[in-house]
């Protein structure tokens, strides 16, 4: 599967940056796409100050499980509590984290009218891909 990533913040200008970086996400609740990503989907990533898709990169690795305090995953994954996003997210719910490597460096501007789902994840289908990304699907 591929997905349009968004993020509220400037993504990183390397590649290494990109793929060492953990990314992660924290739900109250088990939203999308917490069960549909998986090791080998191609994540185009948004990025926000730019307007534009910056990255095309594939999911190398995932890890995913509920937590019932943000000390589970300080203690289970890494310290990241001095991330905001962090910092601003449910103290019980669901975490993901997950790695890429970089296939692309990109730079594919927004369509005028496109608004990305609160989530900032969006499936990537067939019109989307051929309006925006110009990929043959």
């Amino acid at each position: 599967m591929e997905y349009i990533i968004s993020r509220g913040f400037s993504l990183p200008d390397s590649e290494r940056e990109l793929e060492n970086s953990d990314w992660f996400n924290m739900w109250a609740n088990q939203l999308f796409p917490y069960k549909e990503l998986v090791e080998g989907d191609i994540l185009y990533w948004y990025d926000s100050t730019q307007e534009a898709i910056v990255w095309k990169s594939r999911v190398v690795k995932i890890i995913r499980f509920p937590y019932n305090s943000k000390q589970e995953i300080i203690d289970k994954f890494k310290d990241v509590s001095e991330i905001e996003y962090f910092q601003t997210r449910a103290e019980k719910g669901f975490f993901i984290n997950y790695r890429v490597k970089v296939i692309d460096k990109l730079h594919i501007q927004k369509p005028q009218n496109f608004k990305f789902p609160q989530l900032g994840w969006f499936r990537v289908e067939k019109d989307l891909a051929s309006t925006w990304l110009n990929v043959d699907k």
